[in-house]
């Protein structure tokens, strides 16, 4: 399971950028990217998907944890995310667009399961909520 949780947060970079490479592919591989966050985030969110924690890069490196909690993150996302690029479908937004905007469904996704400098505060680990609010202003400021 963590080998599709590293290819799940490097699928949006990957396919990011590969968008600017491929320009006549930029509506379907962005909407794509988005439905499958949100096939990974309804996996998450069943109820028999337990918590799992990835320790990358041994003790120094960053600590994520992928629960039910940020399971509803990811869902959220992945909706606000194909409702932006379903909504800019008719218009004629340029590739760039598509894949700044994978690449920042990507990052906040990431954020969703950091737990790094929550866990270095002593709190128990959970997404940030103000990470989904940004989420939002930015998925309003886009179009």
């Amino acid at each position: 399971m963590s080998t599709i949780t590293v290819g799940w947060i490097a699928l949006p970079f990957f396919v990011g950028f590969s968008i600017y490479l491929i320009p006549k592919l930029d509506r379907y591989l962005a909407l794509g990217v988005a439905l499958v966050s949100f096939g990974y985030g309804l996996e998450r969110v069943l109820p028999n998907s337990t918590p799992q924690t990835l320790q990358l890069l041994d003790s120094f490196g960053v600590t994520l944890v992928v629960d039910s909690l940020s399971g509803y993150f990811i869902l959220t996302n992945a909706l606000v995310t194909a409702a932006v690029i379903l909504y800019c479908w008719r218009s004629n937004k340029t590739a760039f667009f598509y894949m700044q905007t994978i690449i920042l469904h990507g990052s906040v996704n990431s954020v969703f399961i950091c737990a790094d400098f929550i866990k270095k505060l002593g709190l128990k680990p959970r997404p940030s909520r103000t990470a989904l609010l940004f989420n939002f202003s930015i998925s309003l400021h886009v179009c």
